[in-house]
C-alpha cells in the first residue's frame, strides 16, 4: 500500500508481517512498529483480501500457528519440574503435567481449521474424507503454500 503520512510506511508493513510470523499475535505485532490493532485490520481491509499485505498476513500466522502448535507439542508430551523448599532450603523437585499447552495448541488448530474453511473454501471434514477414500495423496498437506510440516 501507499505510504500515509503517519501511517503504514512499506518498512513498517514488512516489520509488522515479521513480527506477526514470530509471534502471531496481531496488537502486539501492530504496537512493536508503533502502531493499533486496529489500525492493522484497517490497513488490510483497505488492502483488499487478494492483496499481497493479505496474502503476507495469512502466510504469517500460518506460520505462527504451527511453531506454536509445534513448541505446545514438544513441551507437552513432558512433566515440568518444579523445585521444591522447606524452610528456605531446596528439598528435591516435583514433576507436574500442565494441561493448558495442550488447551492452546488445540485452541491454534481451531483457528486454523477456520481459516482453511475461509481460504480455500472446503470443510477440513471433506477433506479428511477424501484423505481417507483415497482421492486424494495424503503427502504433506497438499496445499503448496503452507508452511506446517508433516
Amino acid at each position: 500500500m501507499p505510504p500515509r503520512a503517519g501511517g503504514w510506511s512499506a518498512e513498517r508493513q514488512i516489520a509488522f508481517v515479521d513480527c506477526l510470523r514470530r509471534i502471531g499475535v496481531v496488537a502486539a505485532a501492530a504496537r512493536s512498529v508503533g502502531m493499533t490493532a486496529s489500525a492493522a485490520y484497517q490497513l488490510r481491509k483497505r488492502a483488499g483480501p487478494g492483496s499481497g499485505f493479505a496474502r503476507a498476513w495469512d502466510q504469517a500466522l500460518d506460520e505462527a500457528q504451527c511453531e506454536a502448535i509445534d513448541a505446545a507439542r514438544a513441551l507437552g508430551y513432558g512433566p515440568i519440574r518444579e523445585p521444591m523448599f522447606r524452610a528456605g532450603r531446596q528439598i528435591g523437585w516435583r514433576e507436574r503435567y500442565d494441561n493448558r499447552l495442550l488447551y492452546a495448541a488445540l485452541r491454534a488448530l481451531d483457528g486454523a481449521s477456520r481459516r482453511f474453511e475461509r481460504r480455500y473454501h472446503a470443510d477440513p471434514a471433506e477433506v479428511l474424507a477424501a484423505v481417507l477414500r483415497n482421492e486424494v495423496t495424503p503427502t504433506r498437506n497438499n496445499i503448496a503454500d503452507s508452511p506446517c510440516k508433516p
